[in-house]
């Protein structure tokens, strides 16, 4: 009896996790587009902001900023967001390289 009620329980929470996780249209993040440019974004939805870091003792600037906007990239997709606008880029060199990103997801769905 234990047994059976413990497939249940399982085979119930992975079907809700399912609806859950089904909740946000997932995109492949390739087609994430990331801009600087609030025209770009005219006549979409907007979404929710945000946010990556990215940090390397010894790295250049544009490298980490490449590598905190792949982050920012997978997280838009992950939610759906088609477009991100950059709305705060940050870069500090103490005592590490750190790059911090704050966008909003943008989609042209409801």
């Amino acid at each position: 009896m234990n047994s059976t009620y413990a497939k249940l329980t399982v085979t119930m929470t992975l079907l809700l996790s399912i609806g859950i996780l089904s909740s946000y249209a997932q995109i492949p993040v390739d087609s994430v587009m990331i801009t600087r440019d609030k025209s770009d974004v005219e006549g979409y939805v907007k979404g929710e902001e945000l946010y990556a870091t990215h940090h390397k003792v010894y790295g250049k600037a544009n490298k980490i900023r490449v590598k905190a906007m792949d982050k920012l990239k997978k997280e838009a997709a992950s939610k759906g967001y088609q477009f991100v606008l950059i709305v705060k880029d940050d870069f500090s060199n103490t005592p590490i390289n750190n790059v911090s990103l704050v966008g909003v997801g943008y989609t042209d769905q409801p």
